[in-house]
């Protein structure tokens, strides 16, 4: 699967290289994890949201806006990992915005109820945070 974010597609490309199917989506997608219930976790990127999409129907499931996570502010929403324990870790990228995120976390991880369990913010010594991989213990 590659997510296109300038046209706002999502290619599922088989190993001949061939299209196999070409899903648009209306907010665009940054990066694309498939979720073991065969949908689709989508962050938006400058939309300042992610998506959870069915796969086979392409129908939106559920959006999360910055509005619904108490506790921080999403600014371009990059790769987000599902943890083993159904948390998702949202990578908070910091690159478009104007003013002063000094105080907006680069990893912010949120439960099923879209509540913050930690942040993580340290632009000194890591900077913009945009990919992160998940070592399992």
């Amino acid at each position: 699967m590659i997510p296109v974010l300038a046209t706002r597609n999502v290619l599922e490309i088989d190993a001949n290289g061939t299209i196999i199917k070409d899903s648009y989506i209306d907010a665009g997608a940054f990066s694309v994890t498939e979720l073991e219930n065969d949908f689709l976790l989508l962050p938006c990127g400058d939309q300042h949201c992610f998506i959870i999409v069915d796969r086979p129907t392409g129908k939106t499931m559920r959006q999360i806006e910055d509005k619904d996570i108490q506790g921080a502010t999403l600014l371009f929403v990059a790769q987000i990992l599902q943890l083993p324990n159904g948390n998702l870790l949202i990578c908070n990228w910091d690159g478009h915005s104007k003013g002063d995120t000094s105080h907006v976390p680069q990893l912010i991880e949120i439960n099923s109820n879209n509540e913050v369990v930690w942040t993580f913010t340290d632009k000194e010594k890591v900077g913009k945070v945009s990919a992160a991989h998940y070592i399992k213990e």
